[in-house]
C-alpha cells in the first residue's frame, strides 16, 4: 500500500511540473541598453540621418511553445526599438540623429532580416536561442558604406526560460545588434572625418 501511495504520489508531482511547464503568449518589453557604448565629445556634433526597416516575414519574434501557437513578440515595432536604440547611441558618441532623407549627405539605412526565437529540447533539458541579422548600408559625404551585424545568444533551464529570462535574452540580442552597428570602426572613422 505504501508503494502505490509513493507512485501516486510521484506521479501528481510530475503531472504539477508539467502542467507548471506549460508557457504562455509573451509581450516582452523592447528597452536596447547603450550605457557601455563609451560617451565622447566633439567640437561640433556631426548629423546622420537615420532609417530601419523590418525585413522579417512576420511579426512574432517566435514560438513559446509552437505546437500549441503561444508567441513570444514585443511591445512595440522592433524597428522602432532598433532606431530608438541607434539614436541613443550615436548620440553617445556626439552624432545626431535626424529624420531620413534620401538625399542626405550622410545616411544610412539598416535593414532587419531575422530577429528568431527558438525553443528546443526535453523535458528538464530545454534551452532557448535568439538569433539577429541586420544588413546596414550608406552614403557618408559620397563615401558608400556597408557592414553586418550578426548576433546569437542561447539559455539553457530545467523547464525552459522563465519570462523574465526571455525578455533579458531579447535585450541582450536587441543591444548587442544596436552596439555593433553604432561602434563599428570604419563607419565612425567616416562620421569623424568632417568634409
Amino acid at each position: 500500500m505504501r508503494a502505490g501511495a509513493v507512485v501516486l504520489m510521484l506521479g501528481g508531482i510530475a503531472t504539477l511540473g508539467l502542467s507548471g511547464c506549460a508557457p504562455g503568449t509573451q509581450t516582452v518589453k523592447l528597452a536596447p541598453d547603450t550605457e557601455q557604448i563609451e560617451e565622447r565629445e566633439r567640437a561640433e556634433p556631426g548629423e546622420l540621418a537615420l532609417r530601419v526597416v523590418d525585413r522579417r516575414p512576420r511579426e512574432i519574434f517566435g514560438y513559446r511553445d509552437e505546437g500549441g501557437g503561444v508567441t513570444l513578440s514585443g511591445d512595440r515595432d522592433l524597428s522602432e526599438a532598433v532606431g530608438d536604440g541607434l539614436a541613443e547611441a550615436f548620440e553617445r558618441q556626439g552624432i545626431a540623429v535626424t529624420e531620413w532623407d534620401g538625399e542626405a549627405e550622410r545616411r544610412l539605412e539598416v535593414e532587419i532580416f531575422t530577429f528568431h526565437y527558438q525553443r528546443a529540447g526535453g523535458f528538464l533539458n530545454r534551452r532557448a536561442s535568439l538569433s539577429s541579422e541586420w544588413v546596414v548600408s550608406g552614403h557618408i559625404d559620397g563615401e558608400r558604406y556597408s557592414s553586418e551585424a550578426r548576433v546569437r545568444t542561447e539559455t539553457r533551464a530545467l523547464f525552459g526560460p522563465s519570462e523574465a529570462k526571455n525578455e533579458e535574452l531579447v535585450n541582450q540580442v536587441l543591444s548587442r545588434g544596436v552596439r555593433q552597428v553604432a561602434t563599428q570602426k570604419d563607419l565612425l572613422r567616416l562620421l569623424e572625418d568632417e568634409t
